[in-house]
């Protein structure tokens, strides 16, 4: 193993960081996502700061039957700046390990398989987050570039070809070939890949604003946001977002290849030539009905992916966009390769393979093709503590190089190998054979229909129109964006004729009809006549006509409105009627708000339910004093679901753009939903990207959980035990099912211990103060204070131990014990009304002492919020921790039931 001294420099983050709580998201099935048990260890989230001061060895990563991981390199000195963030290799088998600060490292790889002959072969490059190996050069993108390194071409980052021309090893020119402004944010430049056509292709993040000198004829344009009611206040970064460039050798040209991505790290091309990404989701909204998982994308030509910051990111649904393969739920996706040109057996060596940064993984992803298009299955290779993986590359030996690292931590490079037998590559092959011609056949076909994304001419025209509806997504998208790239005179007018949807969308997306000609001609369809998916591709076209080119008419209005509006509420489908009433809404349709809240009431997601509330804070007619109090109702129940950081911000703008339109009476009269009752997130609750610095204080800053899940079958685990009052009280359910374990991930940077702490679950304003707030109480004949809560009774003093592993991994526990629990604690309550309850949170001793008090305050936290979900007053309890001052001594997975407490308190 090599040991590299490092050098110590402040440098900014590299990747995004995610402090994940495992809460039972409420995701949509079609996002392959229902639930987020079935995920790692929540305590490897915090395995990112310990690995500032630790490598991991081999002997702590486990890989799958008949492979081996060994470390081949670390360092012997922390330092932020030493961290490795990308992996190449050279035509001659030298290995190239970019520094997270700047500097390039360089090792030799000897005929054991040994690194040897270390060697910094570049000094100046900054951040190089992505290498590549071509034309005898070294690609590098440079990102995020500090004031200190002003020697460095005027200083900027961009993309760089160096190259050593006199064969010393050492980089003697250095060639910026597209220089870019320091990015937004930490979705920067990122890697580079080599493709089958000899084009060097390169992505970046949705930080990064486009080239000027992007090619004209790129296959991906005409963008724009294309939502009629936006999501949030602030638009954030415009369209496209993230994107993908290709170039030649000599960066002469710059070709957008597609976009809609938000931080896809990495891309590869397997062993037929087509493109696949993994795009990082944005896990601080996972609750929010835009919120799309980490998802495998395979990448066409003119490909758009939807990703619009700031909660516009398009439904999956869209004709104009394109579909993930596969999604791989919470992660931070870096490095990707497929493994057909490795010694892996089959079916390993089909597969493609992701690095997860936050979760120490290597996951591999089995991809079978459906017709033109994929569908995937997600296994791990290989997984440990501390084990960062910053990216991937199979060496000159056809074994796996992957690296650790990013933010400062202790960075290392491991080497995967197949023990068995080497098997035949005709494996590959022959399962390869399996279903090819039909699959060959449309990729053909869909390589034709690209061939007119770039070049126009009559034949071009024709073949777009002829496969303009055709049963293949893939295939129809690639002729509507063919189509639109072919001169108007050419194609309009049988398009009009047409009822394909995608034909409808390229007309929607032109300027190459009369205004209200394609209005006219959707407004005639017979909707009866379509089937659901042709349906919501129309309903798609009538929000691009609008979001392109304006609110219609009073007359074309009217009758849209109208045509519109006998669909509404659809009885099946949800996508149409999300598109529905966002049409109508945004049309000014009178009485839509009812069926709208009546569909937000019966939502089953939390996705569902914040995009129906999203809709009506966009309506300004169908407003009565019981539609406000439905919707503020409704924002009650999203409220208290357990959310990522951004949770409550967009429950606080869905509520205050119905409150603030309210009059003093109705302010009255709605008194008891007008308040937040959750006022802050836990420590455990946070989805903090650390690409905006605030992984590091999440747990600091943060409070206590929300009080309640939307679905009240959610499993939970947790468990209690008198120490004072009782030898043992019974399981008190978290909101999260691995709660225990989730706290893990959260280590307060400032944290002080604290005696007590208050709930932060707050009750409306009580009716006396309200009513002498507003003096106009009386103004409304029969409107007054509404639905307020009942005085807390006095409560007072029973101490229960949290207990650390009664939270087992993956572990739940059923409905029965948990209203047990409840019942048991609202029993001793109506006995003795003046009793309280110090909750007193444990932790085990194999963490840290600061993190140990944190775990224990979280567990402490969880079950106070439980109670007071459940109508328990808030102030009968109060909480503490000893974190691993007392650790438990109770037998693991033991479930007690309050069965003894009130013989107890007599």
């Amino acid at each position: 193993m090599v040991l590299i001294e490092m050098t110590t420099r402040n440098t900014p983050l590299f990747l995004c960081s995610i402090v994940l709580s495992l809460s039972p998201f409420a995701l949509r099935a079609e996002d392959g996502v229902t639930s987020l048990y079935d995920l790692p260890d929540p305590a490897l989230t915090s395995m990112w700061k310990k690995a500032r001061v630790a490598t991991p060895s081999a002997e702590r990563i486990e890989v799958a039957q008949g492979f081996e991981v060994e470390m081949l390199a670390s360092s012997n000195y922390i330092s932020r700046d030493g961290s490795w963030i990308s992996l190449e290799f050279d035509d001659k088998g030298n290995v190239y390990i970019g520094r997270e600060d700047k500097g390039i490292w360089r090792f030799s790889l000897n005929e054991k398989g040994e690194l040897v002959d270390p060697r910094m072969v570049d000094e100046q490059v900054v951040q190089p987050s992505g290498m590549l190996w071509a034309y005898d050069s070294l690609y590098v993108n440079s990102n995020r570039p500090a004031d200190e390194y002003r020697d460095l071409e005027a200083g900027v980052g961009g993309l760089y070809r160096l190259q050593d021309k006199d064969g010393d090893g050492l980089f003697e020119t250095r060639d910026l070939l597209l220089q870019a402004n320091q990015s937004r944010g930490p979705h920067g430049r990122n890697h580079l890949k080599l493709g089958p056509d000899g084009m060097i292709y390169f992505l970046s993040g949705e930080d990064v604003d486009l080239p000027e000198s992007a090619a004209a004829n790129s296959p991906y344009r005409n963008y724009r946001e294309d939502q009629l009611l936006s999501r949030a206040k602030d638009q954030g970064t415009s369209a496209p977002g993230g994107h993908l460039i290709r170039m030649d050798e000599k960066g002469s040209f710059f070709q957008l290849v597609a976009g809609g991505f938000r931080n896809a790290v990495d891309l590869a091309f397997d062993a037929q030539g087509e493109m696949f990404t993994v795009d990082a989701a944005a896990d601080t909204e996972a609750t929010m009905s835009w919120y799309r998982p980490s998802r495998l994308l395979h990448v066409a030509n003119g490909g758009e992916y939807g990703w619009r910051s700031d909660g516009r990111e398009w439904p999956s649904y869209y004709e104009d966009s394109l579909p993930a393969v596969t999604h791989i739920g919470l992660a931070s996706p870096t490095g990707v390769e497929f493994a057909h040109e490795s010694t892996f057996p089959a079916p390993w060596r089909n597969r493609l393979l992701v690095g997860d940064w936050t979760y120490g993984r290597i996951l591999a992803i089995d991809l079978s093709t459906g017709g033109n298009g994929y569908e995937g299955s997600v296994e791990v290779l290989a997984e440990g503590q501390l084990m960062n993986v910053t990216d991937l590359a199979f060496g000159p030996d056809s074994n796996l190089y992957f690296t650790t690292g990013g933010q400062g931590t202790k960075p290392g490079l491991y080497r995967i190998k197949w023990q068995g037998v080497a098997p035949r590559k005709a494996d590959a092959d022959e399962q390869a054979q399996q279903g090819k011609s039909q699959v060959e056949m449309l990729r053909e076909l869909r390589s034709q229909l690209e061939f007119f994304q770039v070049s126009s001419s009559e034949q071009g025209a024709k073949l777009a129109l002829h496969y303009i509806n055709h049963p293949d997504r893939l295939v129809r998208y690639a002729a509507r964006v063919a189509l639109e790239n072919q001169p108007a005179e050419m194609w309009v007018e049988q398009a009009l004729e047409s009822s394909a949807p995608a034909a409808m969308i390229a007309l929607a997306r032109t300027e190459s009809v009369e205004r209200g000609a394609l209005l006219k001609r959707m407004n005639q369809l017979k909707f009866n006549k379509l089937g659901e998916e042709e349906l919501v591709g129309i309903l798609r076209a009538y929000e691009l006509e609008f979001a392109r080119h304006g609110m219609p008419d009073p007359r074309e209005r009217a009758e849209t409105v109208e045509k519109l509006g006998k669909l509404f509420p659809h009885e099946t489908s949800t996508e149409l009627n999300q598109l529905l009433a966002e049409l109508l809404i945004y049309l000014g349709a009178p009485d839509i708000m009812e069926p709208l809240l009546e569909l937000a009431a019966s939502s089953a997601t939390t996705q569902e339910l914040s995009h129906y509330l999203m809709l009506a804070a966009h309506s300004e007619r169908g407003w009565s004093l019981e539609s406000k109090r439905s919707y503020l109702k409704a924002v009650r129940r999203l409220e208290v679901y357990p959310g990522g950081h951004t949770h409550l911000a967009y429950v606080k703008e869905l509520r205050d753009r119905v409150v603030d339109q309210l009059s003093a009476p109705e302010k009255l009269a709605l008194s008891s939903w007008t308040q937040p009752m959750v006022t802050a997130l836990p420590d455990s609750v946070l989805l903090a990207d650390a690409g905006d610095q605030s992984a590091e204080v999440a747990s600091a800053s943060a409070a206590a959980p929300p009080a309640v899940s939307i679905d009240p079958t959610a499993d939970g685990t947790a468990s209690v035990a008198a120490v004072a009052a009782s030898p043992s009280l019974p399981v008190a359910p978290a909101m999260d099912p691995t709660a225990g374990d989730t706290v893990a991930a959260v280590e307060a940077a400032d944290a002080s211990p604290e005696a007590t702490a208050e709930p932060v679950a707050t009750e409306p304003p009580a009716l006396a103060a309200s009513a002498a707030m507003d003096p106009t109480a009386e103004a409304i004949s029969g409107v007054g204070p509404q639905d307020a809560p009942p005085a807390a009774p006095e409560l007072g003093t029973i101490s229960i131990a949290i207990e650390p592993h009664l939270f087992p991994k993956k572990s739940a526990i059923n409905n029965g014990d948990r209203e047990r629990f409840y019942q048991d604690i609202l029993a001793v309550l109506n006995t003795y009304p003046k009793a309280k309850f110090q909750l007193i949170g444990h932790a085990d001793d194999t963490q840290w002492a600061q993190t140990n008090y944190d775990i224990g305050m979280n567990r402490a936290r969880f079950t106070a919020n439980y109670l007071i979900s459940r109508g328990i007053p808030k102030e009968s309890l109060t909480w503490t921790s000893v974190g691993d001052q007392q650790p438990s001594t109770l037998s693991p997975r033991r479930l007690d039931v309050l069965v003894h407490l009130n013989a107890e308190l007599e």
